[in-house]
């Protein structure tokens, strides 16, 4: 008899039941299916941020390239982006529009995926330059004066040079 007890709780003990077996398998898959959904969302979420990044990248190239002079403060595209000047497929859109303070002109910059159906751009930029008309008024202003005044101090130089000589 207290061999018969002893079998009986080894069996007991040692054992699962199907219940049990069950449970841990369907809490192991409801927690697989959310760990898959994180990781998913993680994964678009940073080729969004990836495309972003790259999209900014060539708004501000845009930018830096009408600051140094080597492109035109114009409206232009939607125009394609070739493969040299950028990794991906994008579609560039330049608006100048005049601001409130008459010399200085608003630039924004869209950068948008070719490919894409969402009119919404990847990125718009927006920065303000000097309205070049406006500088080259000033440039010219700024000639006339130091001609007046190159003019000016020739004629001075020649009274100081006769008075200087002594012949007055």
């Amino acid at each position: 008899m207290m061999g018969a007890r002893r079998q009986a709780r080894r069996t007991h003990q040692s054992a699962f039941t199907l219940l049990e077996v069950i449970l841990a398998i369907a809490i192991l898959a409801i927690s697989l299916g959310y760990i898959g959904t994180v990781v998913t969302s993680a994964f678009e979420l940073s080729a969004e941020t990836s495309d972003s990044l790259e999209a900014r990248i060539v708004a501000q190239t845009i930018i830096d390239q009408m600051k140094c002079g080597s492109m035109d403060i114009v409206d232009a595209g939607p125009m394609p982006m070739s493969q040299g000047e950028a990794l991906s497929a994008w579609s560039v859109q330049i608006i100048v529009e005049p601001t409130s303070v008459s010399e200085l002109l608003q630039v924004r910059v869209l950068v948008a995926r070719t490919e894409s159906t969402d009119d919404r751009p990847a990125c718009e930029l927006v920065r303000w330059f000097q309205d070049p008309e406006y500088a080259e008024q000033m440039a010219a202003m700024a000639a006339s004066v130091e001609a007046a005044a190159a003019s000016t101090t020739g004629t001075t130089s020649d009274f100081s040079s006769d008075t200087s000589s002594g012949s007055f």
